[in-house]
């Protein structure tokens, strides 16, 4: 069966050619653009300039007047606030769990483009809620209702007493917590969503830097989604494609059906891709129960190996169609030692965070290092590189699980730095700390630096 992403690829070069550059592929995350890339690259089997190719996120991002903040600085943030106006005298670690809570409330609010005010109003008496909820169906009225009479009175109960005294300041900590991250320029996802959605509304964004976007992919749309993808479409720089050749998405008993039509019919096509010819057949589906993440690990060999010896997996070194979705990254490292079948599929695991490599203990140093070595010492005199070294190397590096003598290798190979985090190529320090240049690009301009100055 021909994949989705490949009849895209296909379309779209059949349609633009050369000029793919122009355009702006938007897809629901980066691994869904990573293959129509590769893709792209097998249909013209020459070179060309790639088009752009984003997630939604980052096209929200790149409209939207601020910067992505920190989640760690959002929470701090979030905490004097609530102190303040809530008068609590709660400690951080107590706020945390709530606090992670309260972040993902206020995106998922401004996602849904909902009056905020309204939603965390004080409701002392929910019969009040009777006064605006037309839009509701009576199943609605309902559960909003029981929820209400679930939590009133509160008398004897100080879980409910707090989740009131709570509810009371919510409007206020979210108005006061967005005022201040506007205020320094940065914006949480959802709060950067609003804002591209309500401008577009207003026509305010004029400038869009590319010919046009094409959607692919997408599925449940938000309301502010929904607004920005109405505006572009409006302009007619939009095109949209959908994932939707399953007989079960036809199905008027499904569920999933309805936003299915509503997506077609609000967002079509510009030109059509043919559907499949050939029955699609119903997904296997096999629950096995394993307690722990090291016996999923160890477990998952064992799957892999059947994959194999039953042609499921033809080749284990191009095992593309594959994936292995584990619940934690921790589990690369056990996936990794117990998993030996096929060199392709072990190169496909060894994709770890940066904090789990050795490496990581040197980037504390690196900057101090970066600029004595640059500028060299206040005196004016040659920086010397084994001193320079000293601080950083300091923290044993290993290779192969044998220590080695930084300093000795610095010594016999006359150089600190040949590449990011790594010194001469035949050295077994060099390899030993030598990292995947895409892991840690700020680093590169650094190092390009000190290489012009050997």
């Amino acid at each position: 069966m021909t994949p989705f992403l490949y009849k895209v690829a296909e379309l779209s070069y059949a349609q633009w050619g050369n000029e793919l550059f122009r355009h702006t592929f938007v897809f629901p995350n980066r691994r869904a653009g990573i293959f129509f890339q590769k893709y792209l690259t097998e249909i013209a089997d020459k070179p060309l300039f790639s088009p752009s190719v984003i997630t939604i996120q980052e096209l929200f991002a790149t409209l939207s007047d601020h910067q992505p903040a920190d989640r760690i600085e959002m929470l701090v943030m979030l905490y004097d606030h609530f102190c303040r106006i809530s008068g609590s005298d709660e400690t951080f670690d107590d706020f945390l769990y709530w606090g992670e809570m309260l972040l993902n409330d206020f995106d998922d609010v401004d996602k849904y483009m909902v009056d905020a005010r309204q939603l965390f109003r004080n409701v002392h008496d929910f019969r009040s809620l009777d006064d605006d909820m037309s839009h509701l169906t009576e199943p609605q009225i309902d559960a909003i209702r029981r929820f209400w009479t679930h939590f009133m009175p509160v008398e004897g109960n100080e879980t409910k007493q707090r989740f009131q005294e709570t509810w009371k300041v919510l409007h206020e900590l979210y108005s006061s917590f967005r005022t201040e991250l506007s205020g320094k320029g940065h914006a949480y996802e959802g709060m950067m969503f609003r804002e591209v959605a309500e401008r577009a509304r207003r026509k305010e964004v004029q400038e869009w830097g590319t010919e046009s976007y094409v959607f692919v992919g997408l599925n449940a749309l938000n309301p502010a989604e929904t607004v920005l993808m109405e505006h572009l479409k409006n302009m007619g720089i939009a095109d949209f494609y959908w994932d939707y050749d399953s007989p079960f998405m036809d199905d008027k008993h499904n569920l999933a059906s309805l936003r299915v039509k509503e997506n077609l019919s609000r967002f079509p096509s510009r030109y059509t891709i043919e559907k499949p010819d050939e029955a699609t057949s119903k997904t296997k589906i096999e629950l096995i129960g394993i307690s722990s993440g090291v016996g999923q690990a160890k477990h998952l060999t064992q799957i892999l190996s059947e994959l194999i010896a039953t042609g499921e997996i033809a080749d284990p070194n191009e095992a593309i169609n594959t994936a292995i979705v584990l619940p934690d990254e921790h589990l690369l490292l056990p996936v990794e030692a117990e998993h030996r079948v096929g060199e392709g599929l072990a190169e496909a695991l060894q994709v770890l965070g940066l904090r789990h490599e050795g490496a990581a203990t040197l980037l504390p140093d690196q900057p101090a290092l970066f600029d004595q070595f640059l500028d060299g010492p206040a005196n004016g005199d040659p920086a010397d590189p084994v001193l320079l070294a000293q601080p950083v190397f300091g923290r044993q590096p290993v290779a192969g699980g044998e220590v080695l003598d930084p300093v000795g290798e610095v010594v016999a190979h006359g150089r600190v730095l040949g590449r990011p985090f790594c010194h001469d190529a035949s050295s077994p320090i060099g390899a030993a700390i030598t990292l995947d240049e895409r892991v840690c690009p700020p680093w590169h301009d650094s190092s390009a630096k000190l290489r012009g100055t050997r």
